[in-house]
């Protein structure tokens, strides 16, 4: 069986508008059952008339309290090719898209969400789907993980 036909794909954010000092906190990514595998969330903007404050994934054991996934925070993260990430801004962002990785190791929590904050200048559109994919050696471990916990598995990453 390949792999693709096991992933998870979740509808993680409709496109909206931010508007007005607005955050999108968009719906949970729920990586229960995918142990050592990928997440990816890719955000899409369509129009970037505001500057972003946020825009980053967040992780969490219970489902409301989350913190921030190191690697996966645009403007403090390095991208895939050690290069610095900018922020959102209304100047060239529009029709871009951002890349989040996060590797499902055992230090992983369950939750996921984008959390994208627009600083109120100008509305801006932005879309959002995840992806689990399963662990493709089909290793068994607990949790929401696997052997590595490396940072480093995380990344971000924006297409041009």
């Amino acid at each position: 069986m390949r792999n693709l036909q096991n992933c998870r794909v979740f509808n993680h954010s409709a496109p909206i508008s931010l508007t007005s000092a607005t955050s999108a906190v968009t719906n949970v990514i729920d990586t229960v059952g995918m142990s050592g595998g990928d997440l990816l969330i890719i955000a899409t903007f369509g129009v970037t008339g505001g500057n972003f404050t946020a825009f980053k994934v967040q992780e969490s054991d219970d489902n409301s309290s989350y913190a921030d996934v190191t690697g996966c925070i645009v403007a403090t993260s390095l991208d895939v090719d050690g290069a610095a990430t900018d922020l959102p801004d209304g100047s060239n962002d529009d029709a871009g898209t951002y890349i989040f990785h996060v590797a499902l190791t055992q230090a992983r929590k369950r939750y996921f969400k984008l959390v994208a904050t627009e600083d109120g200048t100008n509305p801006s559109l932005v879309s959002c789907v995840g992806v689990v994919t399963p662990n493709a050696s089909h290793a068994a471990f607990s949790n929401a993980g696997q052997l590595d916990s490396s940072p480093t598995d995380n990344c971000v990453l924006r297409a041009t």
